[in-house]
């Protein structure tokens, strides 16, 4: 005898299985989105952020900008924490070209970046101070091309540009790698923006290329402290059973869901992070270590039953320093706020 399934029955129970796969793949992935949302407004209260500026209103301008990353860098080489702070260089508009005849608007613009030697790019962004717009284009999307020859051209970058029809807004686009480039020799032909709706009126009323530049002066020997620990805590070995040492742990915001327009500098910056063993008498950070390290040599040595009560000395953080940053202020999203991050880089490890 043949057993025949009904071919309503089988599609039910094919249907319930899919919504059933379907509904739990929603709900982990809701709780993923809930999870690192939790997460990403820890890190802003951690931040002194109540809220993240709304990105379609920040309109920082050149002179905002270039007022307090000054005062940013200048932080910085105070702190005396870094080995090299970088100098803003700003290069003005040397050409602009508009062209409204084509499917979509297009502007050429060029700037005075010849070759230097001997010298490091951090990054480099293009400012552009956009008209208002005739009809309403609230946030089309623009492609940045470097310019190669007469029909050469290279995407280095798109982005969302988030104009107005009340008045002009600053726009900032990453073109580190073109400028690289420039300064490294390659000819300068200059960049092309293309507007990818056809009622975007594009043609800047001002543009700048600001840059963050490493050059010899900038660069500077750290002198020796007599207030400096006896012990150097920076990892040279990384065997399994190495000392007690600082390792570098680079941290970028964007990867903890912090975008530029939220946390203008630093965007990358070096947390680190203690690990290695802690034998007896070894770079211990507190009195009460060494005689933890003592009482522990000793039950060992008399064999005890309780020899392990006492745990071993741990490879922790022994000195933290602060990091400075630049945000948006989300009220005023004209200007630009430094704050300060204690408790941020570990600059010394020990034994506690």
């Amino acid at each position: 005898m043949v057993t025949t399934i009904p071919s309503l029955s089988l599609g039910s129970h094919i249907s319930s299985n899919l919504a059933a796969t379907f509904w739990t793949y929603f709900c982990v992935l809701t709780l993923c989105i809930v999870s690192f949302s939790g997460a990403n407004q820890g890190l802003l209260q951690e931040l002194g952020l109540r809220v993240l500026p709304d990105v379609s209103k920040i309109n920082i301008s050149l002179d905002e900008y270039t007022r307090m990353m000054n005062i940013y860098l200048q932080s910085r080489e105070k702190s005396g924490q870094d080995e090299s702070v970088p100098k803003l260089v700003t290069f003005k508009l040397d050409r602009k070209l508009v062209r409204d005849n084509d499917r979509y608007p297009t502007v050429r613009l060029r700037f005075p970046v010849a070759p230097q030697g001997n010298v490091e790019l951090e990054s480099a962004e293009l400012k552009l101070l956009v008209p208002p717009q005739f009809e309403d284009v609230p946030s089309p999307k623009v492609q940045v091309n470097v310019i190669l020859g007469n029909r050469r051209k290279e995407l280095i970058r798109e982005r969302t540009f988030y104009l107005s029809q009340e008045g002009p807004k600053w726009c900032t686009v990453d073109i580190t790698s073109a400028v690289e480039s420039w300064l490294r020799g390659d000819v300068n032909l200059g960049l092309e923006l293309v507007c990818l709706d056809s009622n975007c009126r594009l043609d800047p009323l001002e543009a700048a290329v600001t840059s963050l530049i490493h050059t010899p002066q900038s660069r500077r020997v750290r002198r020796e402290s007599p207030y400096e620990p006896k012990h150097k805590t920076t990892c040279k070995d990384t065997g399994p059973k190495h000392k007690c040492c600082r390792q570098s742990m680079n941290v970028t915001f964007s990867e903890l869901g912090l975008e530029q327009e939220q946390i203008v500098r630093p965007q990358v910056y070096d947390a680190g992070y203690c690990t290695g063993m802690c034998p007896p008498n070894y770079l211990h950070s507190y009195n009460h270590t060494y005689i933890q390290s003592i009482m522990r040599r000793k039950e060992r040595r008399n064999h005890k039953a309780y020899r392990k009560v006492i745990p071993k000395a741990c490879c922790a953080p022994l000195k933290l320093s602060s990091v400075s940053f630049l945000v948006i202020d989300p009220d005023y999203p004209t200007t630009m706020v430094m704050r300060l991050w204690e408790n941020m880089a570990v600059e010394e490890c020990g034994c506690s």
